[in-house]
């Protein structure tokens, strides 16, 4: 839409000249937001992929992921969705696309063994 973003673009060259060959010409664009639009909070949709195989319970490395979870959780919105997938040597089920429940999914990492 309309004044939403500003787009700038510079060209690797000033001139391109015509010629018979291939060139080469690398193009940054740009895409900022309007301030209007910087403020708008958007929903997040990411996944937390959370490693529980052996090598997790030398030195509390358990314990810190579930900490470190607990304190990506707690930065979620209601609108937000995340996807949780839990690995030991092979991918277990996991979730997905699931609209933060913040209380459900503190107490499901808290179980992580």
């Amino acid at each position: 839409m309309a004044g939403e973003v500003y787009l700038t673009s510079t060209l690797s060259k000033d001139n391109v000249p015509v010629t018979g060959q291939a060139q080469l010409v690398y193009a940054l664009l740009e895409i900022m937001p309007t301030d209007v639009m910087a403020s708008v909070r958007m929903p997040l949709n990411f996944s937390l992929v959370l490693d529980r195989s052996g090598s997790m319970k030398d030195e509390g490395k358990l314990d810190q992921l579930k900490q470190a979870v607990k304190y990506v959780i707690d930065l979620l919105a209601d609108d937000d969705y995340v996807s949780v997938i839990v690995f030991s040597g092979r991918v277990g089920q996991g979730l997905t696309g699931y609209e933060v429940i913040t209380s459900w999914l503190r107490s499901n990492v808290t179980r992580l063994r």
